[in-house]
């Protein structure tokens, strides 16, 4: 088929301008806090991606394999430069969510990228009727003739090419938006050896420049000087790796800043294979993250596009919620701070018993889960529109509200305690502590609901606890960490001087960590000793309560609590400053809050970020002079929130 409507280079970067205000139906997050787009996999967030910048009646949709990344980045270029999206499928049948998006799309035509092995006639067959025009399969005999052929489709006189590995795809995925605004096809080489059909292309289409895409280790030297033999003038686009080399792509691209940009695992292709297009017709450059935190390359050249909106793709699967806390990776150059307290509140944020509260932000919403006591002791739940105050309960009363309904046979009623509660695999998942009726030791529990608030549904009814040390008096204060590279861990404690029925009464206080499944629900392998008390060099710290590790700066935080909870004012708030999620940890050696006026025992809480990047510690505490729940004053464990900063 003769491409009508190819486009030269010229004429691609006028019709780029005029179109970035008219291609956008939907609206993209405000900058400061990032969107995300996501669905259940691959080809329902292609098609989110799809649906959140192109109106219907484009003029060509490309569909390709979600199986694999080549043909979806070559087909990204073409796609970009003919403005429509780029949709996945699987070999053999149209995902539904693809068939949705192109049934609200009714493009003009239909690109199917890839051999009958990646997309088969029984798809294309699918396709003839998503579309009042052609359905077109492009394909070679290799990943590299696909993508020639691709670009002989798609451009018409190119002078640019840009060239990339076809055996790894980060360079690719960040080089897609750059290569549209330049209007350039993609091609692909292996890293010894520059494939016949990408020679054969630019020697036919007589390229003068060519760009490569990532270092050495994608692309040898010795490939560099056979472009440099056909084109003469070769450029190279690369960082120290390929978070780094994504942040060069842009700035060489996006010299003049840009109003969006696209956050993407740097670890698999899959969320954002569709990203491409979507990004070059917004303005804005593909960076790539790790899996939790973003790279200090990428959030240089972030604040270097002047403070953009951000958008992630793909679920917190691939990339974690500290993204959206713009949570720095570790590495050589980070300079650990010293968390503090700021200006401490005198009245209660919540003026009821709120003990062991961990309060987290889902995305604009605030909550905090607490033991229960008042709540029936089926663990609380409040929300709030800020961590400082306006906390309510879920149903409205004064009281009543609990995030865990019912528990399981193996619990002793009324025990259930200390909870904390995080987002991953799209579902939010409780973790705390409970009595075991057969030994009248603490043990660990986990629960699992589709909303923040509940109800969240016990996963141990058959299986009983998920961690049970009883040579040590049994485990309390579970609390989930996801480290930057996305692996999920648990840190907990011993509950050291409770015997129950069995033993450990003389057990020092430890912090442990557990590596988490793939589902983030339970422990797997074994537990790995992080912290142990020491009263010798710290009297403060008479126990370990209330573990919480957090990643600020690239630098792993472990806030905790010692001295009492019940009976006098010595409970206090600390930090150790440790070298990841196992340790070893090194404790500040002062506590960062103590008591306070008539605020007595401020300890078992946690820290949080907000959207405007401000940090808080929430705490209970008692008044002072009342310090345990029996008469004569009955107190109450009262919800303070604090600013902290580092």
């Amino acid at each position: 088929m003769t491409r009508s409507r190819a486009l030269s280079a010229l004429a691609t970067i006028a019709l780029f301008v005029g179109l970035l205000a008219t291609v956008a139906p939907a609206p993209i997050a405000a900058a400061g806090h990032p969107d995300r787009i996501s669905g259940v996999d691959r080809y329902q967030t292609a098609a989110k991606v799809s649906a959140s910048r192109f109106a219907a009646g484009v003029p060509v949709a490309y569909v390709v394999t979600g199986a694999k990344f080549p043909d979806a980045l070559a087909a990204g270029v073409a796609a970009g430069v003919e403005r429509g999206p780029v949709l996945l499928t699987q070999p053999t049948a149209l995902p539904p969510a693809t068939a949705a998006e192109l049934d609200r799309l009714r493009p003009a035509e239909i690109v199917v990228v890839g051999g009958t092995g990646s997309v088969s006639d029984g798809v294309l067959a699918q396709l003839q009727g998503k579309t009042s025009g052609d359905v077109t399969r492009v394909q070679g005999p290799d990943r590299f003739a696909t993508a020639a052929a691709v670009a002989r489709h798609a451009f018409a006189a190119p002078t640019t090419a840009y060239v990339a590995s076809g055996e790894t795809f980060p360079d690719a995925l960040a080089g897609v938006p750059a290569a549209v605004r330049q209007g350039a096809p993609l091609l692909l080489v292996n890293k010894d050896r520059l494939a016949d059909a990408t020679g054969q292309y630019i020697a036919d289409h007589q390229i003068r420049d060519v760009v490569i895409l990532g270092g050495p280790g994608t692309v040898s030297p010795a490939v560099e000087d056979q472009l440099r033999f056909l084109a003469g003038n070769v450029t190279r686009v690369a960082g120290a790796n390929r978070f780094a080399t994504s942040s060069e792509v842009s700035e060489r691209a996006f010299a003049g800043g840009a109003p969006v940009a696209y956050l993407a695992t740097g670890m698999a292709a899959a969320d954002a294979l569709a990203a491409g297009p979507v990004a070059a017709l917004a303005g804005g450059p593909v960076l790539l993250v790790r899996g939790n935190c973003i790279p200090p390359a990428v959030q240089a050249e972030i604040a270097r596009l002047r403070s953009p909106r951000l958008v992630i793709l793909g679920g917190d699967r691939a990339v974690g919620t500290a993204v959206e806390d713009d949570t720095r990776c570790p590495s050589g150059s980070n300079q650990p701070g010293s968390p503090t307290v700021g200006a401490m509140p005198t009245t209660a944020t919540w003026d009821d018993d709120g003990p062991d509260p961990h309060i987290v932000r889902f995305g604009h919403q605030w909550y905090a889960y607490t033991t229960g006591t008042t709540w029936g002791n089926h663990i609380g739940v409040l929300v709030s529109d800020r961590p400082d105050g306006g906390w309510r309960t879920t149903t409205g009363q004064t009281w009543g509200s609990t995030a865990l309904p019912s528990y399981p046979d193996w619990q002793v009623p009324d025990t259930q305690w200390a909870p904390a509660v995080h987002r991953y695999g799209g579902r939010y998942v409780l973790f705390y502590a409970a009595q075991a009726k057969s030994s009248l030791e603490w043990c660990l529990s986990v629960a699992v609901a589709d909303r923040p608030e509940g109800p969240f549904v016990d996963q141990t009814g058959a299986t009983g606890p998920i961690v049970c040390q009883d040579h040590l008096g049994g485990t309390i204060d579970p609390h989930p960490f996801v480290d930057a590279d996305g692996r999920a861990w648990l840190h907990f404690k011993n509950n050291d001087g409770f015997a129950g029925r069995t033993h450990g009464a003389d057990a020092v206080s430890k912090v442990w960590a557990a590596r988490l499944s793939a589902d983030g629900t339970r422990p797997v392998g074994g537990h790995v000793e992080v912290l142990a008390k020491d009263t010798s060099r710290f009297p403060w710290q008479t126990t370990l309560d209330n573990p919480q590790m957090v990643l600020r700066g690239g630098v792993h935080y472990l806030f905790h609590t010692g001295g009492d909870y019940v009976g006098n004012d010595t409970y206090a708030t600390g930090y150790a400053r440790c070298a990841g999620p196992l340790g070893p940890c090194e404790t500040h050696p002062e506590p960062i809050m103590t008591s306070y006026g008539d605020v007595a025992g401020p300890g078992g809480g946690t820290v949080a970020r907000g959207t405007d990047g401000r940090w808080w510690i929430s705490y209970h505490a008692w008044t002072k002079g009342c310090y345990d729940y029996g008469p004569p004053c009955n107190g109450e464990r009262k919800l303070y929130v604090a600013p902290l900063s580092f």
